[in-house]
């Protein structure tokens, strides 16, 4: 009985202080390099960015070429592979994407935290595409993102006046001239 108790105790310590797993990353002009950093405890896994701590671990350098993550706890260093290597580089300024991951995107971008414009706007395609527009001094900067047609909210306010569906026709008026008999 006494071997099982202390089996279960080495075992719970273990699994109390599993060690991370690296588990992927998101890396983006805007908003930099996140990381997603696991525990077999069953604890939800954690986005983080450079600096950052995670259960006492200091995430402090990536690898980019061996697609390995430095952390560092309690004096020592712990080098994690990424777990599946299948790093892909995508460009989604030319891809569709849902309305609230634009703004999220460009939110996150340096100095587009706050005061913020949002403009959606449709092409003659039949495009839809996010506006944000923000000033910095005496300048005006624009960031465009194309969106996913099913994520724009036909009733949203930030759509251009011009783009709105079911609008009323404008009224058209034709002059009509009497012809002299």
């Amino acid at each position: 009985m006494k071997l099982r108790l202390v089996f279960s105790l080495f075992v719970g310590c273990l699994i109390a202080d599993a060690e991370p797993q690296f588990l992927g990353l998101f890396s983006s002009v805007s908003s930099g390099t996140r990381f997603i950093v696991g525990f077999q405890s069953g604890a939800p896994p954690q986005w983080v960015k450079l600096g950052e701590t995670v259960s006492g671990y200091a995430i402090v350098e990536y690898l980019d070429k061996d697609e390995t993550l430095l952390l560092r706890k309690d004096g020592r260093t712990f080098s994690l592979k990424l777990k599946t290597p299948k790093v892909q580089q995508t460009d989604l300024r030319h891809q569709p994407i849902p309305l609230a991951a634009a703004k999220q995107l460009i939110g996150n971008a340096e100095g587009w935290d706050s005061e913020v414009t949002y403009r959606i706007v449709r092409d003659k395609d039949g495009r839809w595409f996010l506006f944000a527009s923000r000033s910095f001094g005496e300048d005006v900067r624009i960031k465009i993102q194309l969106l996913t047609a099913e994520s724009v909210p036909l009733d949203s306010p930030e759509i251009a006046e011009n783009d709105r569906p079911n609008k009323a026709p404008e009224p058209t008026t034709t002059a009509v001239t009497p012809r002299a008999p």
